[in-house]
């Protein structure tokens, strides 16, 4: 997830000998990949980027966005000697690694902006142990999808009604305001992933047959995959 911020001139107080870097590869049609390299002997865990794209046709103004990278809970990242991430920009833009954390548990960077990665981990773990315990009481109730749904969506919002405010644009590198879009961010990944399985009832296909998955099987299936994620972050947690 990324979020759009107003450039400024900030002093990152990073350590002399820097263990993580990031390049920018310029792509096609305006897309081009930060490529970030972990200099250190120690696994690369999570890491957090900002990049500043130029003025130029496929962006109208210079702004500064921050990317997250974190193989805690995105089970599809695989932070390691070398890792990318897409973005928009072109040969002119600008990447600086801001924080990282390694798999010993070190971290690189700012404190406070490390502190960033890590209220990120606390939420998104507090928001798949509510919805987990949500998914339990709704299979002892018997509740139907709809209600569910319902319940589930509240959750959300009781989640979020937690936390600051966070606008998608913010008018300066502002750490407080870009830990609570992080928070919010890993609420969100956690309900939309949820959500959606029983807005839209799975498809599963075995060979040449195609069937809706069951709302009971849904149920069962969408609880157990929160549970697996709840190990895997444990396990990458050292928990």
């Amino acid at each position: 997830m990324t979020y759009q911020i107003a450039l400024v001139s900030i002093a990152a107080s990073l350590t002399a000998l820097a263990q993580v870097s990031a390049t920018v590869v310029p792509g096609s049609s305006g897309r081009s990949r930060i490529v970030v390299t972990n200099q250190s002997d120690i696994p690369l865990e999570a890491y957090e980027v900002t990049w500043v794209a130029p003025r130029g046709p496929h962006f109208s103004n210079t702004a500064t966005s921050v990317s997250y990278v974190d193989n805690a809970f995105q089970m599809s990242a695989k932070p390691a000697e070398r890792a990318s991430i897409s973005i928009g920009g072109d040969a002119d833009t600008t990447v600086q690694v801001r924080a990282a954390i390694f798999k010993d548990g070190s971290t690189f960077g700012d404190s406070e902006w490390v502190a960033i990665l890590m209220k990120r981990r606390e939420q998104y773990d507090a928001s798949l142990d509510a919805f987990l315990r949500e998914l339990r009481a709704a299979a002892n109730e018997s509740l139907t999808r709809e209600e569910l749904v319902t319940r589930l969506e509240a959750l959300r919002i009781s989640l979020l009604a937690t936390l600051p405010a966070a606008t998608a644009t913010i008018t300066e590198l502002n750490l407080p305001s870009l830990t609570a879009a992080a928070q919010r961010e890993a609420v969100e990944m956690v309900s939309g992933l949820v959500i959606a399985s029983f807005k839209k009832l799975p498809v599963i296909r075995r060979g040449a047959s195609v069937k809706t998955q069951s709302y009971r099987e849904t149920l069962a299936s969408t609880t157990q995959m929160l549970k697996d994620r709840r190990i895997t972050f444990s396990s990458v947690m050292g928990n």
